[in-house]
């Protein structure tokens, strides 16, 4: 993909990366550094893996990952205690560190990450308003995890949330 073809999707493109263009750039510097990235989904509902299974060769660094909408699929699937889940709510920086947490003991892969929030259109609230969204990385025994409230409806809180899962990413594997 070139300059110009962001050059079609408009200004927004070239301020700030497409998603496929991120999931690209992460896919190279895992392939390069010889590392293998998981996903754990909650908001984005497997967005983040689509978008990087869509990349040829991705099984090279790709192994899989969960998508673990409700609270019980969190607790089962990625070990997330259920006193989190009840005292802080799915939608948590303390969910989503232990949604990645979770998935590297799972998985074992070198890069971890995870998505949670509310999408939207209903069920916020004015401590936890329509878009907001935890988004986690576990690397090297370490976990980030960056808290936003994206504007838009549905779909572009996901979208949004998947191309910042991918730049936590890229920035965590810049740390090397």
């Amino acid at each position: 993909m070139s300059i110009f073809d962001d050059m079609k999707r408009g200004l927004d493109s070239l301020i700030s990366p497409s998603k496929d263009r991120l999931a690209h750039e992460l896919f190279d510097e895992l392939k390069r550094k010889h590392l293998r990235v998981s996903t754990a989904e909650s908001c984005t509902g497997g967005r983040l893996a689509d978008t990087l299974v869509s990349i040829e060769g991705v099984s090279e660094v790709y192994p899989g990952g969960f998508v673990t909408y409700s609270d019980e699929a969190k607790a089962r699937d990625l070990s997330v205690s259920r006193t989190a889940l009840s005292q802080h709510t799915a939608v948590s920086s303390e969910v989503s560190r232990q949604m990645a947490m979770g998935l590297h003991m799972k998985t074992g892969a070198d890069l971890c990450l995870t998505t949670t929030g509310m999408a939207g259109p209903t069920g916020g609230s004015p401590s936890c308003p329509v878009g907001t969204v935890y988004i986690s990385a576990f690397y090297k025994g370490q976990v980030l995890t960056r808290h936003f409230v994206f504007r838009g409806n549905r779909e572009a809180v996901r979208n949004q949330a998947v191309r910042e899962a991918l730049v936590l990413g890229l920035f965590m594997l810049q740390e090397d």
